[in-house]
């Protein structure tokens, strides 16, 4: 997958499908040249959520009032849309404000399956939990910045590994990895996988709209999974450092407000797993980033 281009983010999912129902819709006229609407994660404390103004650059060409026609892309949109990269449905609650802004609320349980698909994702061409090689792509994104200021970012990686390893060791998670010596993951694809949707580290507890990730550092930590997943989808520039920091810095944030071992261990398995299963796809990602898009070891241990 080319890394430029991130076809399983969040952003670019609904970006895709705005575009195509507004273009297959009878609203635009048929020389009207549209672009991919502009999309933007809203500030929340617990929720994935976008806004998009379509609807007010329509207006004009349309002659129409926005919230008209923010109703209209919603009716026609739906509210589950695939991500044929993952090979999954996510669903949506999309709502149309007064003003004609259309906000789209990613639900509770595409939100799990979505993270535990990147773990997929990382395996089938994003880095796994193997070999700290260097990427190709020199030091795309690094401007300024010397090797200390990375390091931080190249210890959030390696700790990462070290907790996967520990819990693979104790038996927490049953997930087949060689750490050193692969480059990725090697995923037991029988039904009672921990990779299987149904028994998936992120699997829904006790509410169809909860998943077991509530803490606030573990919330801070999925919004910027999906921040970095977004930039990846953009064909400009990638700033690469950045997001690398702002990731190792909201993992370090989790892992030192979120326990895995002591009483969440033998209390609250799943809670431990769930948070294992959040280590596991900030290490794709970071992997991701260091090698791929800063040409750095993204090393297993320090």
């Amino acid at each position: 997958m080319n890394c430029s281009v991130d076809y399983a983010a969040v952003k670019k999912i609904l970006q895709l499908e705005v575009s195509r129902v507004t273009s297959s819709s009878c609203l635009l006229p048929s020389d009207y040249c549209l672009r991919p609407p502009q999309m933007k994660r809203c500030s929340h404390d617990t929720d994935i959520v976008y806004s998009c103004a379509i609807a007010f650059k329509l207006a004009p060409v349309l002659k129409l009032p926005a919230i008209d026609i923010a109703k209209q892309l919603v009716t026609a949109l739906g509210e589950k849309f695939y991500c044929r990269p993952l090979g999954i449905y996510l669903n949506f609650q999309v709502e149309v404000v007064s003003s004609g802004w259309i906000y789209f609320w990613l639900k509770e349980e595409s939100l799990a399956a979505w993270l535990q698909q990147l773990i997929f994702l990382g395996d089938a061409g994003m880095g796994g939990w193997g070999d700290g090689g260097m990427g190709r792509h020199g030091d795309a994104g690094m401007g300024g910045w010397e090797a200390d200021d990375l390091f931080p970012m190249q210890y959030a990686h390696a700790r990462c590994c070290s907790l996967l390893r520990l819990a693979h060791r104790q038996g927490i998670i049953d997930w087949k990895l060689d750490i050193i010596s692969s480059n990725s993951p090697k995923t037991d694809k029988n039904p009672n996988s921990p990779f299987s949707i149904l028994h998936s580290p992120f699997s829904i507890l006790h509410s169809p709209f909860s998943i077991q990730l509530a803490h606030p550092a573990e919330r801070r930590l999925i919004a910027q999974i999906v921040d970095v997943k977004d930039a990846l989808s953009n064909q400009g520039q990638i700033q690469g450092v950045k997001l690398a920091r702002e990731l190792s810095k909201a993992f370090e944030q989790f892992y030192s407000s979120c326990r895995i071992w002591g009483e969440v261990k033998s209390q609250a398995p799943q809670l431990a797993k769930a948070r294992l299963g959040l280590v596991a796809v900030t290490q794709v990602l970071l992997r991701s980033l260091l090698q791929e898009q800063l040409g750095i070891l993204a090393p297993v241990e320090l």
